[in-house]
């Protein structure tokens, strides 16, 4: 934990103890503990006055001479954690005591004799003195990081850029997961750290109390430190620094406490401003996106000045992007404009946005929308292909929306276009009427909600699979895709019956419910697909086109 204090060490190396002949005569290897202050008393039973972390002064002209006392003193001293004692030779002992000697170093309480005489104001006059230059210094880099990561927020900076500032900051890959222990977002230092990301839940789930004072050290491997995100005293997940290297110094400590705010602090905002070519398309779209325009008629005075007259039009939002590795979304964006000005049916706006293309469509004609849809996710499919050799872009459409519900189709484009690039990485076309239960999950992951039905449903389970040699996730999802037939289940997953009842019953153990209950098992099953939701969306970026299948 980052602190103020300095350590015995550094005291030690202060001009003044130099110029003391300071000797340790016990507990040298404990010379990393930290100094609070610095406290002087000759009166043997001060122990109980001590608060823990003070360095205590004394030439010891009251300690007791016979050898059960002179132990207990220092006995009583190490039980209310004083950080070392220092003994000035000269006044009562010419050499320290072995019997004190002994005890120091059986209780592993650090010992300092000084062989020459000095004022003890000017011991703590130097060592307040570098105690309270450290506090200073470390408010001056608190209020520096403070304020680099206030005016990222402040520009507009998404969770991505905050990350990315902190895992530069301070050297090391960082996570930000959520209340489930699914990564949210990461930010890496070297390409080796991916490695942390994909196991991420093999990580989280040990040595991650959630009490004590903030920041937080794990006791998993590697080892992180971890700062928890509130908003409005909601848990909505944690951001980590893993320790891949070496422990976290107190500058990063700093950074990641000042992070963590910023992150929560853009979290509770939604700011997402990026700087995209194509300033006023993209301020129509986010307007839309974001509800800020009055009225139906706003969009259609809007997207007219911008060249794209939607009235008497059907109205669509269609979102696309890469599954797997692209080009950049400016090149995309320039390719889906040529195929969309040479479509003598279709009036349109289209604007960039991170890794992703979005458009708002007005769609004439007779014929049935669908197919119309169909057939021009067909040609934008195949100019992507042609303009970029080895795309697999994936296109989704939203259901046909009046003017002013436009918010809610880029919200389905959004929704369906995420759930295209869940199903294994090929290019295709998707509709959003057709997305059924995963419509409900995937609405539910952009908050809270779904990562906390998930942990209440399965977190008894996924802490055992995170232990066990032999997990049992995979056996709950064959049972419920079997439809409830053992048998099936366990020859789906060759194992014996007899295991396959024994594992059934570890996991109602374990969960504290009957599998016989029909309600339990749709919550289970639906609680098994918001997790795949959940894991798919914590995938890296590079992986994200490929399918999450819970492991046999």
């Amino acid at each position: 934990m980052a602190t103020d204090a300095l350590t015995l060490a550094e005291v030690l190396s202060l001009d003044v103890f130099r110029r003391a002949e300071a000797e340790v005569v016990a507990g040298a290897a404990h010379l990393g503990r930290r100094v609070r202050w610095v406290h002087i008393s000759e009166v043997p039973d001060i122990a109980y006055l001590l608060k823990g972390g003070e360095l205590l002064l004394t030439t010891g002209v009251n300690l007791p001479a016979d050898e059960g006392p002179l132990r207990a003193y220092v006995r009583e001293l190490t039980e209310a954690g004083v950080a070392g004692l220092v003994i000035e030779l000269g006044r009562r002992f010419s050499e320290l005591p072995p019997p004190l000697i002994d005890e120091a170093a059986a209780c592993e309480l650090p010992v300092i004799a000084l062989h020459r005489e000095i004022r003890y104001v000017d011991v703590t006059e130097e060592l307040h003195g570098a105690i309270l230059g450290r506090q200073y210094e470390r408010l001056r880099v608190a209020e520096r990081l403070g304020r680099t990561f206030t005016d990222l927020v402040l520009r507009g900076a998404g969770v991505k850029s905050l990350l990315q500032s902190l895992a530069t900051l301070v050297q090391r890959p960082v996570v930000l997961e959520d209340a489930a222990h699914q990564v949210v977002e990461y930010a890496l230092v070297s390409p080796g750290d991916e490695d942390h990301v994909l196991s991420w839940d093999h990580h989280s789930r040990r040595g991650h109390g959630r009490g004590g004072v903030s920041p937080h050290r794990s006791r998993s491997e590697p080892t992180c430190v971890w700062v928890p995100i509130r908003v409005r005293g909601e848990w909505l997940g944690a951001v980590h620094v893993l320790e891949t290297s070496c422990p976290l110094d107190d500058v990063g400590f700093i950074a990641l406490d000042r992070a963590a705010a910023a992150v929560g602090t853009t979290l509770l905002s939604h700011r997402h401003a990026d700087h995209l070519a194509d300033r006023a398309r993209d301020q129509l779209i986010s307007d839309i996106v974001g509800g800020r325009l009055g009225s139906a008629r706003d969009v259609q005075v809007r997207a007219r000045a911008l060249g794209a007259d939607l009235s008497g039009r059907r109205l669509v939002a269609v979102a696309l992007a890469p599954a797997g590795a692209g080009p950049g979304t400016a090149a995309l964006l320039r390719t889906v404009r040529d195929v969309l000005q040479r479509e003598p049916e279709v009036a349109a706006v289209a604007a960039a946005e991170r890794d992703q293309v979005r458009a708002l469509l007005g769609i004439a004609g007779d014929d049935p929308l669908r197919e119309h849809l169909d057939r021009l996710g067909g040609r934008l499919g195949a100019a992507l292909k042609a303009a970029h050799p080895g795309l697999a872009p994936v296109i989704a459409f939203s259901e046909e929306a009046a003017a002013d519900r436009l918010a809610r189709a880029f919200e389905q484009a959004a929704e369906t276009l995420r759930y295209g690039l869940s199903l294994g990485g090929s290019a295709g076309v998707y509709h959003h009427e057709d997305l059924g239960l995963h419509h409900l999950l995937a609405t539910l992951a952009d908050g809270p909600e779904l990562a906390t039905f998930v942990e209440r449903e399965l977190g008894a389970l996924l802490d055992h699979d995170a232990r066990a040699s032999v997990p049992l996730l995979p056996t709950l999802a064959a049972f419920l895709r079997s439809g409830n037939r053992k048998t099936v289940a366990a020859r789906e997953l060759y194992i014996e019956r007899r295991t396959m009842y024994h594992r059934l019953a570890r996991i109602e153990a374990l969960l504290g419910r009957s599998l016989e209950d029909p309600a339990t098992r749709l919550r289970l099953a639906v609680a098994l697909d918001g997790l795949q939701v959940l894991r798919q969306r914590s995938l890296p970026d590079a992986r994200r086109g490929e399918r999450v299948r819970l492991p046999r």
